[in-house]
């Protein structure tokens, strides 16, 4: 049986906000008590990732491998300070290596994988993806929610049926602005494809 690892952001009594850090594994998933509007920075090894946000006041990563490989030495660790907090999974790549982080649906977040697919769903917020090879999927944009958007890939493709084009071969963007928006979307991929819907 899994149990889980429990931390928070806590006001001190000066006004200012502790550091809280937390760790675990796969075995032993992390919960950080998080408020909405979170500036997360996430640094995880290859895998697929899904980041999923919810009615939630907290960030939950859990993780799981499957075809007999093992999650030995693999490592999550997140912290939060104030307004902002990182998420870092670490150790050896298995082929698959699933990882879950669930959100507040109103959070800004920075995620760097070197391969894997990522999926985004129901998430508000600045979003700022690098991939250097692999698939990233963005669901349930409004597109009036961003003032600035850029998705571009150095081989591969560009759907963003969101937004109207369909871009396909070498260097290959679509760029977006819009006055009134007050989020941010940045994605890039080396080479693979990339889905705005």
């Amino acid at each position: 049986m899994k149990r889980f690892v429990l931390a928070a952001c806590l006001p001190l009594l000066s006004g200012t906000l502790a550091l809280s850090q937390v760790s675990g594994t796969c075995e032993d998933p992390v919960i950080l008590s998080a408020p909405a509007g979170l500036s997360l920075s996430i640094d995880v090894i290859s895998s697929e990732i899904d980041i999923v946000g919810g009615n939630r006041d907290n960030v939950r990563v859990t993780c799981r491998v499957s075809n007999d490989d093992r999650s030995e030495g693999i490592h999550v660790r997140a912290d939060c300070n104030g307004s902002s907090g990182t998420i870092r999974v670490t150790g050896p790549h298995p082929d698959s290596l699933h990882i879950l982080v669930e959100v507040p649906r109103q959070t800004n977040f920075r995620l760097r994988i070197p391969a894997g697919e990522v999926k985004v769903n129901d998430v508000s917020g600045d979003k700022d993806i690098a991939v250097n090879a692999g698939e990233v999927i963005v669901s349930k944009l409004d597109s009036s929610q961003y003032h600035s958007i850029h998705a571009s890939v150095d081989i591969g493709d560009v759907h963003a049926p969101a937004f109207g084009p369909n871009k396909g071969g070498f260097f290959r963007s679509f760029n977006k602005s819009n006055a009134n928006g007050p989020y941010r979307l940045r994605v890039h991929v080396i080479t693979g494809s990339i889905k705005l819907d």
